[in-house]
């Protein structure tokens, strides 16, 4: 997995399958403050731990804006089934 920081922006190329995957992500969301908004554009993973989306709802709480961009389908539709599409505001990318 490489995580690539532009500004705002998080692009995750490969996929998210370890708890160190999870914990880099992580650990760059720290970055932000109160009032940020950050896009995290998932390009490859079908799948993410639940440790990434417990940091990502954590960081949300702190009034940190999350965009969230997957490109697969299959993850898409399990944040939805997680109830997580408004709370992360996922979008599908083609």
């Amino acid at each position: 997995m490489e995580i690539i920081k532009k500004g705002n922006i998080l692009e995750v190329h490969g996929i998210i399958k370890t708890m160190s995957d999870a914990t880099k992500i992580n650990e760059m969301l720290e970055e932000f403050r109160e009032g940020d908004t950050v896009i995290i554009d998932i390009i490859d993973s079908f799948v993410v731990p639940s440790m990434l989306i417990g940091g990502l709802l954590k960081i949300e709480e702190e009034g940190i804006n999350i965009e969230l961009k997957v490109h697969s389908d299959i993850l898409y539709e399990v944040l939805d089934d997680l109830n997580l599409i408004d709370k992360l505001h996922v979008k599908r990318v083609d």
